[in-house]
């Protein structure tokens, strides 16, 4: 199979997750664009939430990485906002509206052993002594892409990830949406483009 029939098979429309872009480093993020893909329920969620859980993919490498932040949704409740842009004067003033506190994630779709599909949404870029927690995210995925694991959060540790105590004979039941289109569904409203983006104006002007 040719790379460009392989690039034709990947796009899927209509889409607002920048592929591309996402691809880059995380110095020039990504941009989303017009579209939507509707009538799904697909949410930001810690894996730890669950029993056991099966991450997409093959490695670690294949992951879209991307600066995010946690912030108050419009109802008062802290969760996940991407940030996707072009622009690196932009992304400096969304930066500094931010007060400096959007860190480098990974984007890591899982599905658990009751057929949940959600998207785990972690920093993974942790210096000094939380170091070890950083790396125990890629070693939770990579576990996770190759078996059922169970994920769970230990403050001095990290993320703790093992193997369930007998098989589970289960396959993981993955839908037929592309990883683009789940970041689409799941970040719905929550894909920060520059500061007018509501999230960023409720952080730097409080209201």
């Amino acid at each position: 199979m040719t790379n460009q029939v392989k690039e034709e098979e990947k796009k899927v429309e209509p889409i607002k997750f920048d592929v591309d872009q996402a691809k880059k480093t995380t110095q020039q993020v990504m941009e989303v664009e017009a579209g939507d893909v509707a009538g799904q329920e697909i949410y930001s969620e810690s894996p730890g939430r669950h029993r056991f859980v099966r991450f997409r993919g093959n490695s670690w490498e294949e992951l879209y990485k991307l600066y995010a932040i946690k912030l108050d949704d419009p109802d008062g409740e802290e969760v996940h906002y991407i940030i996707q842009c072009k622009d690196n004067n932009m992304l400096k003033k969304i930066f500094f509206h931010l007060d400096g506190k959007a860190k480098e994630h990974v984007l890591a779709p899982y599905v658990s052993s009751d057929g949940v599909e959600r998207i785990w949404c972690a920093s993974f870029k942790w210096s000094g002594k939380s170091a070890t927690r950083g790396k125990s995210v890629k070693q939770a995925v990579v576990l996770g892409q190759k078996d059922w694991v169970k994920v769970m959060w230990e403050k001095k540790r990290g993320w703790v990830t093992r193997p369930p105590g007998g098989i589970i004979e289960k396959k993981p039941e993955f839908s037929e949406l592309t990883t683009e289109q789940l970041i689409d569904i799941a970040f719905e409203d929550r894909i920060i483009r520059d500061v007018d983006h509501e999230a960023v104006k409720r952080n730097w002007l409080g209201v």
